[in-house]
């Protein structure tokens, strides 16, 4: 299998793996999953991961340089309306919220997506007898 294809078929399983990972700690709740806390955000994840997968078996990764900076894009909305609900509605109990792991499962998913766009073609050249 050529290296494009399998690393964007991994950064596929691992995007969507950080979906189901946890993303936040709430000392009420426990550890609550992107899917959960991001409203929908994990939904439109799981299916920017489908079209890339569709990409990568056509072998059409140019493609994938949409779908993994929108992928990019729909964690790093996420991630600031974390936060920016996080400082206003809880600023007196915001301490006790964290942050977990699944954010790093994400972005080296959507990361390794980007590089399957980015990573050169496997290309073998003869060389030439003078």
């Amino acid at each position: 299998m050529e290296r494009k294809r399998l690393l964007g078929l991994i950064g596929l399983v691992i995007l969507i793996s950080g979906v189901f990972s946890p993303a936040l700690r709430v000392p009420e709740l426990g550890n609550v999953n992107y899917f959960v806390c991001g409203k929908g955000d994990g939904t439109i994840l799981i299916m920017l991961a489908l079209i890339s997968s569709l990409f990568v078996l056509k072998k059409n990764y140019n493609a994938l340089w949409y779908t993994g900076f929108g992928s990019l894009s729909v964690i790093g909305f996420t991630f600031v309306n974390i936060q920016k609900g996080l400082a206003e509605l809880l600023s007196p109990v915001a301490h006790t919220y964290h942050l977990s792991w699944g954010w790093i499962v994400l972005i080296v998913g959507a990361g390794s997506v980007i590089a399957a766009a980015a990573l050169k073609e496997n290309t073998v050249e003869l060389a030439s007898a003078y």
